[in-house]
Parts: C-alpha cells; structure tokens; sequence
C-alpha cells in the first residue's frame, strides 16, 4: 500500500488517506495482486469511516468483500464493517443482514465480539430492546458495561446506567488513543443527567463528549453530542439559537448520513419551535417521515412527541398516541409521552 496514504492516517487525514489506499487498491488490482488490492481496500473503507465518509467507506468494503480473503475471520470483520457503514446510511436491513452472515463466518473470539457489538448498536436504532438484550452477555468487559448501561437508561434504571458509563470512562480517560471511548462514554452520561432532569450537568457532559469526538477527528459523533445539547437546553427551557445546528445538516446531508440528519433536525425542529414554528415543523416533518420510511422507532417517536408537544397542530393526538407506542422500549420517555 502507498507510503502517501499511510502518512496521511498517520497525520489523521483520513478522507485523503482514504483516497490514496482506495487508489493503492487501484493500482494492485490493475497488476492482479488481490491480496495487496483487499488490504488496501479494506483500509480505505476504514479510513473514510473516521472521515465520516460512509458512502465511499461502503463502496471499498464492497470492493474489499469480492477479492480473495485469508480466513472466514478477516470476511467477517469486512462484512462488519460495511454494516456499521449501511446502518449510518439508513440501510438496516442490509446491514443486519451482513451481520448475520459475519456471525456466522466468525471464528475467533475477538471477531464474534465485533460482530455482536456492531450487530447490538445496529438493533438499538433498527430493532427492538428484546431483540438485543441478551446478546449483551456476550461481550467483553469494557463493551459489555458501556451496552449494559445503555439498556440501564433504556429500563429507566438512571443509576444503575451511570455507574457503568463511569466505569467505561474510566478506562479511557487520561488514555493517548482512548479519546472515542472516552467521548462515547460522556455522551452516555450526557443522555442519562438529561433523562434525570439535571440540565447544567446535562449540557456540561455534552460539551465535553462534543469536544472529545473533535479531537478524535469523528465530526459527525461531535455532531450528535451538539444535538443532544441543545436538545437538553430547549427541554430545560432554554434559549438556543437553531442555526448552531445548521452546519452539521449540511454535513449530514451531503455525505448520506440518514441517521445524524433525523438526530440534528429534531434537535433544531425543538430549537427552533418559540420563533419559526413553520421551520420546526419542516424540521420535525422531515424526521417523522424518514424515520418512519427506515424503520427508526425510538427517533420517529421523539420527533412525533416534540411536535405534538411544541407545536400542537391538529394531528397532535395521534402523535401522542403513535409516540407512546414507538417509545415502549425507552421507559422515560414513554412515560413522560403518556403524561402529557
């Protein structure tokens, strides 16, 4: 693979060393080295993840998955990572799919791993919390407490989930390279002071996760914590400016990245809902809907209860009712939706 490309990941460049693996790929499939070509592909599909580039991170996996591979295992881990990529994409179903097919091929335990925390991150967004729950006992130590904790502050269960989310951010913090797994630990803890009612520590864990994944060059996960920030502050009554948000659509938007757009316009529909309320309706429409058409049941049920309850337009009963419905897996919030 090219020195070029490798200098540039080095250096965190990771679209432009996505592109010099992707042409290095190129370059030894033009001189029938598949075994060069893979590697290069598979390391360009990596590279353009952490440029948030899911789209062409998608297209070398799939380049990567027609070329000849060592073992079952480095299939496996390909098919895996083009999952997490279809799944930001908006495509759940095709990437549940390919983990099935990974779990299957998997060999090592390293790579069953992988392909479970991948398959569990994928259910939280496309599945149900049945679906995922014991799959979590599956999982390491450090994965296990950070899926544990989720499915805690998804039971409602607040203190329970902080205690694992600290335990995770304890790993990480202080560590060189731990700066993901430390912002995904703090936007965790950001989510559960936010269910807890605890806006100043709500909004103070956000901007820290936001400002960890910024170092970690991960653009679109400080995105999502700018969203739950600001989703924090309107439910704490508030003032924030909608346009903060502005910039992170547009990002969204260009690179197909379904899942941040839904999260970042129901975060500014909710900023926006005091002075245009036409906006937040375009906002929060646009969300219902497309989280609707990809089957996204806990973001099309904030998006219809923040409408009905920021808007309250005529179809406000049945967005509450629909709400409460989708939100059976999220206890809290079901339960504020069934209290309104």
């Amino acid at each position: 693979m090219s020195q070029q490309a490798h200098e540039r990941a080095t250096c965190g460049d990771w679209e432009q060393a996505g592109r010099s693996y992707a042409a290095a790929g190129a370059h030894a499939l033009g001189m029938d080295a598949s075994g060069p070509a893979r590697r290069a592909f598979e390391a360009a599909g990596e590279a353009f993840r952490r440029a948030d580039v899911p789209r062409e991170s998608a297209r070398c996996l799939r380049v990567a998955l027609t070329l000849p591979a060592e073992d079952d295992d480095a299939v496996a881990v390909l098919r895996t990572r083009l999952a997490a990529a279809l799944g930001e994409l908006g495509n759940g179903s095709g990437a549940l799919e390919l983990c099935r097919q990974a779990r299957r091929q998997a060999r090592s335990a390293p790579t069953r791993e992988l392909v479970s925390d991948t398959t569990i991150g994928l259910l939280q967004g496309y599945g149900r919390k049945a679906m995922w729950r014991r799959r979590v006992r599956t999982l390491g130590t450090v994965s296990g407490a950070f899926r544990r904790g989720q499915l805690a502050r998804l039971d409602g269960q607040l203190g329970k989930a902080r205690q694992h989310f600290r335990a995770v951010a304890g790993v990480f913090d202080g560590v060189k390279g731990g700066e993901a797994g430390a912002a995904a630990a703090a936007c965790e803890l950001a989510e559960v002071e936010a269910l807890a009612g605890d806006a100043g520590p709500a909004v103070e864990a956000y901007t820290r996760a936001e400002q960890l994944h910024r170092e970690a060059g991960r653009r679109s996960l400080s995105w999502r914590c700018e969203a739950g920030r600001v989703r924090a502050s309107v439910e704490a009554g508030l003032d924030v400016l909608p346009g903060v948000l502005d910039e992170g659509v547009v990002l969204a938007d260009a690179r197909g990245m379904l899942l941040l757009a839904i999260d970042l316009r129901i975060a500014r529909g909710m900023a926006s809902a005091r002075r245009d309320p036409a906006a937040a309706g375009a906002d929060l429409d646009w969300a219902v809907a497309h989280a609707s058409q990809i089957g996204l049941r806990l973001r099309e049920g904030r998006a219809r209860w923040q409408r009905a309850i920021l808007l309250d337009g005529p179809g406000r009963s049945d967005d509450l009712e629909s709400a409460a419905h989708l939100l059976e897996d999220h206890v809290l919030l079901c339960q504020r939706v069934q209290s309104v």
